[in-house]
């Protein structure tokens, strides 16, 4: 049951690297895999590649690192017994193992008791024992290596060895072109409850916020986040562009990344990952910003004064409410901008709240960030919303266009 429970979560961070991974429950395939009673090296040879995962870029295990990144280290047995899982755990998906790298940590020494079999009235001895502590790096990809496969009476697939047979019997590597439309990586990043989840939840399915979440429900993949409402783990949609149109979710056509693709060829995709803004998901915050190699950054700030609107609806988060008494005085909105400025990426800044901001504190929201700006060497550029009646979701309008394209040009 363990082997099959880390099976699944391999398959499903294997599924995170490919072009469309939004799988429902039903689609999910439980993998097959051995008796506990039986001999794990033989069943590492790679079976044949689960549907869906032809594109999948890999995933990356780090064995002998603890959940905090401290360098634990395994001995040569135990090190090679988790790779032999983790080999059997890539084989029930069609996937290979490649060690990448493997790295000395430090040393340990335990006691091992001996049993004298010469001499039967002599007590058991104590023998020290020293061996050196690993690190390995491992990537898990799928492997498209020819096999030939065939049905046993069960149903399964089983592997052939490999015959001259013709090129109909054959299982070949799907084509793997490259896309010829452009695309673009953005992040966002931004405090707790500035609205990052709700901005990507609005553009990728057309659905405006009730200020309860109603919009960024669709991006949680954990329980505890649809009832806390805060982001604890790395979410991504995609949109496409193509001259002044919009394609996404809000549209009949499009019920997947793939329907996405086709629709906006020739013009513009762009892939948008939505991260945690909580410090206590700060790992996953530096994983939003850097994982993806984004192109660009955009950092959500609400413009509302918390204290002042907390009762309301949609409202931000104090420092008091997320870090307690002893971080009152933290600013979180300073400390994101500061990290994004640092990172020197091209950046907008997107203010959010505006419903439930005041004149003052969209005032003070703009003073403070047009500061820090300033101070570390860059020049701002301001886009106020536009005007008139919302045009909806299914394109942008031409004076919209143009104005993002003149202050671009400006900079």
């Amino acid at each position: 049951m363990r082997l099959q429970q880390l099976t699944t979560q391999l398959l499903w961070r294997l599924q995170q690297s490919t072009s469309y991974h939004a799988l429902n429950a039903k689609d999910l395939i439980v993998p097959k895999l051995p008796d506990d009673a039986a001999d794990l090296s033989q069943a590492m040879t790679p079976q044949k590649t689960l549907s869906g995962l032809e594109e999948c870029r890999g995933a990356l295990y780090e064995i002998g690192v603890a959940d905090d990144g401290t360098l634990v280290g395994l001995t040569k047995d135990e090190m090679d017994e988790s790779i032999t899982t983790l080999r059997v755990m890539a084989a029930t998906l069609g996937c290979r193992v490649e060690i990448l790298r493997h790295v000395i940590v430090g040393d340990c020494e335990w006691l091992e008791t001996s049993e004298l079999v010469d001499n039967v009235s002599s007590q058991p001895a104590q023998v020290k024992r020293q061996a050196r502590l690993w690190v390995v790096e491992a990537l898990v990809t799928p492997d498209f290596s020819p096999r030939h496969y065939h049905q046993d009476g069960n149903g399964d697939n089983r592997q052939e060895a490999q015959q001259p047979t013709g090129p109909d019997e054959s299982v070949f590597a799907p084509s793997r072109g490259r896309s010829t439309t452009d695309q673009l990586r953005i992040t966002l990043t931004g405090p707790t409850t500035s609205g990052k989840s709700t901005l990507l939840g609005t553009l990728s399915t057309g659905t405006l916020d009730n200020g309860r979440g109603k919009s960024r429900i669709s991006l949680f993949k954990h329980r505890h986040e649809v009832a806390s409402g805060l982001t604890s783990s790395v979410a991504q949609e995609l949109i496409g562009y193509k001259d002044h149109a919009i394609f996404n979710y809000s549209q009949d056509h499009v019920e997947s990344w793939m329907d996405i693709h086709d629709s906006a060829e020739n013009g513009r995709l762009v892939f948008v990952s939505d991260s945690a803004g909580h410090p206590r998901y700060r790992r996953t915050i530096l994983r939003g910003l850097f994982g993806w190699a984004p192109q660009w950054t955009v950092l959500c700030l609400g413009a509302d004064d918390a204290e002042v609107s907390s009762s309301k609806d949609g409202a931000s988060s104090t420092a008091n409410e997320v870090l307690g008494m002893a971080g009152a005085a933290v600013d979180l909105a300073k400390a994101h901008l500061e990290l994004c400025l640092k990172l020197n990426n091209p950046l907008v800044i997107a203010i959010t709240k505006l419903d439930l901001a005041t004149k003052t504190s969209m005032q003070r929201t703009l003073g403070q960030v047009l500061t820090h700006i300033k101070e570390a060497g860059r020049v701002p550029k301001i886009l106020k919303p536009a005007g008139g009646p919302n045009q909806g979701w299914t394109e942008i309008s031409p004076g919209d266009l143009e104005r993002v394209k003149d202050a671009i040009a400006d900079g």
